[in-house]
């Protein structure tokens, strides 16, 4: 129970300590707070208020256009990774190149800022009342002010591709070029600068910006685990253009997709009309060919048969100039699958080559696959785990298109023998024929061949336009971003709040961290565990006046707590003062200012009180005082009787106060220490011991000076007093230094200065207050 106690006891304590160091250090913890406070609040309106725009755009992935296709190569090599995984559509609408399309629409790479008059940037945008046209110089902050209609000042300065920094100042023309070796661009007026306002602005490289967008504005996530609608979301500090971007990077996600859809078919449009140019030349020359035959021969008689034969000859004809069409596509896909280049453009231009489909669904996921490793090495490196899945995938198809393209070359090769077969033995007929008739049926077969090869390509171009104006795009944008109307960004009550709290912490921080490094006496358990001389009395603080300085507060207040503690020093000084006759009782302290004259004349006014015949010395012969707090001359004095120039009875002065009668300093000797160590001076002690019951001796600091160390082995009782939060705390080994090593009968000390809730119990005085010499 005993444990718990002094448990509990010493928490207590703990807890006084607290809210004595809060209390004492109030002032700097509420001038930290409001710092602090005020500094936040100037953050909170220095800082950019942040949009935030968004919109939502539902993706397709491949397993929603899977093709129907029983190809088990196809389908192992997917092996269950045919649906687009969403990840990879949040990196493609944040890579660079989607960035650049969505910036090359909207001007986010020049930025304009008015200074307002509290010093504050606000960004301007389609409002600006300039424009800039930069031709050199992106990556500079300019800054202009309009001296008049015409004419403006710039200042720039910065480093210089080289690393030189540069600065340049001077007047400009609007609308005119400006011209330096590290910039050069045009402002023209949109609208009514301020004259004498500060307008900034700045111009992106649009790479670099693409870069900072990505990293810092943008944001993409999915909505919901198994969604497939993405939320696209922009912060920027203008509201319009935050809407504007997430509205063009939605439109261009859109776009590149349906580009990627339809250039197969645009591949096949641009290969057909070259053969067609091609063909429609030849087959000009050929029904020329006809006519000037028929000019020269006049008529020519062919037969049904020979007819017949040159009929199927053209057909045949026809066939092998498509097989050779298609092979020679084959032999160029081959080249570039081998080479490795120009993936991005492959196609199989959609024309009728048996296993065309295959390739040509392997060749789209083989670009899709390229697309999508392009978007992740934005974001990611060769190491990453989804870079190295998708790296392997398109391996994959490489090779299995390359293996398809093979085989499909064979089976064209196998074909095209077996026409020529065919034909070789309708060309050994038709050369039984007349020449006349060969010739005649030789241009009309190239004309059919012609003709025939020309519908063929007209007939694909339109079945390829229809197919590309028939392509829409799989994904599609839900909800369009609207203009937002309140800053996400930031939080100034938040930010406000936050500063008050972490100047308080801050303020607190502070006030213990110096409570931590004070080394002066505060509490009477800061000398009760250092010490084994007791504590007797604690004087409260209280503040006076200078003209209640040179008054006695047992006198002029005797209801108060420091005329309460006089007198509780007094009963104390009484218990230490064994044994009959007059007491001799000195006053000490290490250094001066802790107090001790002002102890001295109000423990002499208070024991005045009880009857008793009291005389004050003031030894201090360097720095006197206490004739002030009497209201007294110090002309003659204790310096004079111990250089023998006058006697006892011509220094003794009687003061207003009945019994109580003092002797001061005197004038300032040159040897206080042999004065105050001299015989003369025990002699006046023993004299004084026969008049009056108290002698209570003033001396100098013993810190200080050796003076007081005489008197105090010829005193009944030795008063060390010590001021809170003034004496150090290393001032207790002279306390202890005194009590061991001099002759002393008894010895206390009295804490002057002690703040309200620092007292010792009734004993030690209570209240509030403080009383200084």
């Amino acid at each position: 129970m005993q444990e718990n106690s002094n448990t509990i006891e010493e928490d207590e304590i703990d807890l006084k300590n607290l809210f004595y160091t809060v209390s004492k250090y109030k002032y700097s913890i509420i001038l930290i707070t409001i710092l602090v406070t005020i500094l936040s609040t100037i953050f909170a309106y220095y800082k950019s208020d942040v949009y935030e725009a968004k919109s939502t755009i539902q993706v397709s992935t491949n397993a929603n256009s899977k093709i129907n296709s029983n190809d088990i190569l196809q389908d192992a090599l997917m092996g269950g990774m045919v649906s687009s995984d969403i990840d990879t559509e949040m990196a493609i609408l944040k890579s660079r190149f989607l960035v650049l399309e969505a910036i090359n629409q909207i001007d986010l790479v020049t930025h304009i800022w008015e200074i307002n008059r509290f010093k504050k940037r606000v960004e301007l945008y389609l409002d600006s009342p300039i424009g800039i046209d930069m031709k050199k110089g992106m990556g500079y902050l300019f800054k202009i002010t309009p001296i008049n209609e015409r004419f403006y000042k710039l200042e720039v300065n910065g480093k210089s591709k080289n690393g030189i920094e540069f600065e340049y100042k001077g007047s400009k023309a609007f609308n005119k070029v400006v011209k330096h070796r590290n910039f050069e661009f045009t402002i023209t007026k949109t609208g009514t600068p301020t004259i004498g306002s500060e307008y900034q602005f700045i111009v992106y490289e649009p790479s670099y910006h693409a870069e900072k967008i990505i990293k810092e504005n943008i944001s993409v996530s999915q909505l919901g685990k198994k969604a497939n609608i993405l939320e696209l979301k922009y912060n920027d500090s203008v509201p319009l253009r935050a809407k504007q971007f997430v509205n063009a990077l939605a439109q261009v996600y859109m776009k590149q997709n349906v580009e990627l859809k339809t250039k197969e078919a645009t591949q096949t449009l641009i290969f057909v009309n070259n053969q067609l140019s091609i063909i429609e030349s030849s087959l000009k020359k050929s029904e020329q060919k006809i006519e000037e035959f028929k000019t020269k021969a006049k008529t020519v008689d062919v037969s049904m048969t020979a007819e017949q034969l040159s009929k199927t000859l053209s057909e045949y004809e026809s066939k092998i100039g498509i097989m050779d069409m298609q092979i020679s596509i084959l032999k160029n896909l081959l080249k570039k699958i081998n080479r490795g280049a120009g993936l991005d453009t492959l196609t199989i231009v959609g024309l009728d080559i048996d296993g065309a489909n295959g390739i040509s669904e392997l060749i789209k996921n083989l670009q899709q696959a390229m697309l999508e490793r392009r978007a992740l090495l934005g974001e990611y490196t060769m190491a990453h785990p989804e870079v190295k899945k998708i790296s392997t995938r398109v391996v994959n198809l490489k090779r299995i298109i390359k293996q398809s393209i093979v085989n499909t070359l064979k089976g064209l090769q196998q074909k095209k023998r077996l026409i020529n077969t065919q034909m070789d033995k309708y060309q050994a007929k038709l050369k039984k024929l007349p020449k006349l008739q060969q010739n005649y049926l030789g241009l009309e077969r190239k004309f059919i061949f012609n003709e025939k090869f020309y519908t063929y390509l007209l007939q694909k171009r339109t079945e390829t336009e229809i197919k590309k104006a028939a392509t829409v795009s799989q994904n599609r944008i839900v909800d369009r971003a609207l203009m937002p109307t309140r800053p996400i960004k930031p939080n100034r009550k938040l930010i406000i709040v936050v500063g008050l709290i972490m100047g308080l912490i801050l303020g607190l921080f502070v006030a213990f961290i110096r409570a931590f490094l004070d080394n002066t006496i505060t509490t009477i358990g800061d000398i009760e565990k250092d010490t084994a001389v007791p504590v007797i009395a604690a004087i409260p603080k209280y503040k006076v006046t200078d003209k209640e300085k040179r008054e006695l507060l047992v006198l002029k207040k005797p209801k108060s707590s420091v005329s309460e503690s006089f007198r509780s020093l007094r009963t104390n000084l009484q218990f230490m003062a064994k044994g009959d006759g007059s007491k001799v009782v000195t006053i000490t302290s290490t250094v001066a200012a802790e107090g001790k004259t002002s102890v001295a004349a109000n423990l002499g006014a208070v024991i005045q009180m009880l009857g008793k015949r009291v005389i004050i010395i003031n030894f201090d012969l360097r720095k006197p005082t206490l004739h002030t707090a009497f209201d007294l001359p110090n002309t003659k004095g204790l310096s004079m009787y111990l250089s023998g120039h006058t006697e006892l009875s011509e220094v003794i002065v009687n003061t207003k106060i009945k019994n109580l009668d003092i002797i001061t300093a005197g004038t300032v000797p040159p040897n206080p220490s042999e004065l105050i160590s001299s015989d003369r001076a025990v002699e006046l002690i023993e004299k004084l011991r026969r008049d009056y019951d108290y002698i209570i001796l003033d001396t100098p600091p013993v810190g200080l000076v050796t003076d007081a160390r005489v008197l105090l082995t010829n005193s009944d009782v030795v008063l060390y007093v010590m001021r809170a939060e003034y004496s150090k705390k290393e001032f207790i080994n002279s306390v202890n230094n005194i009590y061991r090593e001099d002759d002393v009968k008894s010895m206390g000390i009295v804490l002057n200065g002690v703040k309200a809730g620092h007292g010792y119990g009734y004993g030690y005085g209570y209240g509030y207050g403080y009383y200084e010499e």
